[in-house]
C-alpha cells in the first residue's frame, strides 16, 4: 500500500521563516485545525497512522541547487 502522506523534516531555519513547514500536512487533513493545534495534530497522525506515512529529511542536494 502506498504511503498516504510524505512528511519532510526541514532544518531548524527553514521551519522557522516557513512557520512551521514541517507540520503543515494536518491543516490539508482538515483546514479546521489552527496553526497553533498543527504540532499536536501531527504527532496523532504519528502515533495513529504512522505505518500509511513516510518520512524524508530535506536535501539541498534533492532539489538540485
Amino acid at each position: 500500500m502506498s504511503p498516504i502522506t510524505c512528511l519532510p523534516q526541514f532544518p531548524g531555519i527553514i521551519e522557522f521563516l516557513c512557520h512551521d513547514i514541517n507540520v503543515h500536512v494536518p491543516h490539508h487533513l482538515s483546514t479546521a485545525i489552527p496553526w497553533y493545534n498543527l504540532r499536536s495534530a501531527y504527532e496523532v497522525i504519528q502515533r495513529e497512522w504512522g505505518q500509511y506515512t513516510v518520512e524524508r529529511t530535506f536535501s539541498v542536494v534533492a532539489i538540485g541547487v
